[in-house]
């Protein structure tokens, strides 16, 4: 909506409703079986111009749901754009709700006693963020940009110890998360396009003065992350893709760093069908990308396939 000038504002609602229905099992159950939840939310946002290229926006969205009440996500933002470059930032509020298996979620693991239950009480967990970047096309054919953020975490998912109880889930854990991502794309020729990417990134998440729990904080993010994309037209109607990417060892629990590439080769064979060969984690046989604590990891294998699209015309 344009109605004031200078102004752009965009607002709306909605509103859900879910029901469910759930069987016991060996391993875990849920208490009460069935649920109704309700979701009612109406948001609102406004983008000003403020002249010499300046834009600010406000807004928020107000949620209700039927676990932790009603939850307030607002937003600021500014941007300046001259010529070929843009300065931004930004400072958010955001929550994720609960769900049944915060609130209502009982596992005995095979055992005649429940060992984890749910929290009827337990809050949304919830972050700001603080965020500036910079976006730069200093030539036709070549553009980098970089961003900088700062994301505080508060009431984050615990275990806590609690006297003649099961563990119980709480929200005793906090933290930060800080990152740098950096990226460029540059067009040697009209059929080819190179991007690159990285990504450094330094979490602290740990448990709350006084708190019982027991996992130190969830969560298991590599420092670093860098990838290079090639898309290119070798001729009309066929096009071939290349992803690598680099990840070093994860923290806890440990899994080793490694390197991989995709490729996919893609050929418009009609204009009703698409032919796709397609191949997956190239470098290696396999490799782990993440453990569950489990002895045994789950690895990805080397994978390669065809893929054959038809659109009814």
């Amino acid at each position: 909506v344009s109605f004031i000038r200078g102004h752009s504002i965009v607002f709306g609602g909605g509103y859900r409703i879910s029901d469910d229905d759930t069987d016991v099992t060996q391993i875990l159950f849920f208490d009460p079986k069935g649920r109704t939840t309700h979701l009612f939310n109406v948001f609102a946002q406004d983008e000003i111009s403020l002249g010499r290229g300046v834009f600010g926006t406000i807004g928020s969205k107000l949620e209700h749901n039927s676990y932790s009440g009603w939850e307030l996500q607002p937003t600021g933002r500014i941007r300046w754009t001259r010529g070929r470059d843009t300065l931004w930032g930004a400072v958010s509020r955001a929550v994720r709700m609960p769900t049944r298996f915060d609130s209502d979620i009982r596992v005995t693991g095979g055992l005649p006693a429940v060992l984890i239950t749910g929290n009827p009480g337990f809050r949304s967990e919830k972050m700001i963020a603080y965020e500036a970047g910079f976006r730069s096309q200093p030539v036709q054919r070549f553009t980098y940009e970089a961003a900088v953020y700062s994301d505080r975490y508060d009431d984050l998912r615990s275990q806590d110890l609690i006297p003649n109880a099961p563990l119980t889930l709480g929200n005793s854990v906090e933290g930060h998360i800080n990152g740098i991502e950096l990226g460029a794309t540059w067009e040697p020729f009209t059929v080819a396009r190179l991007h690159g990417s990285y990504t450094w990134l330094h979490r602290s998440i740990a448990s709350k003065p006084g708190s019982t729990d027991i996992t130190g904080g969830e969560g298991n993010d590599a420092p670093h992350l860098a990838t290079l994309q090639l898309f290119t037209d070798l001729r009309p109607g066929l096009r071939l893709n290349v992803v690598t990417r680099y990840l070093p060892a994860l923290p806890q629990a440990r899994v080793a760093g490694y390197a991989e590439a995709d490729l996919t080769l893609q050929w418009d064979v009609r204009p009703w069908a698409e032919l796709q060969f397609v191949g997956q984690n190239l470098l290696h046989d396999r490799h782990p990308e993440f453990s569950g604590g489990q002895p045994n990891l789950e690895e990805y294998d080397r994978s390669v396939f065809v893929m054959l699209t038809m659109r009814r015309r």
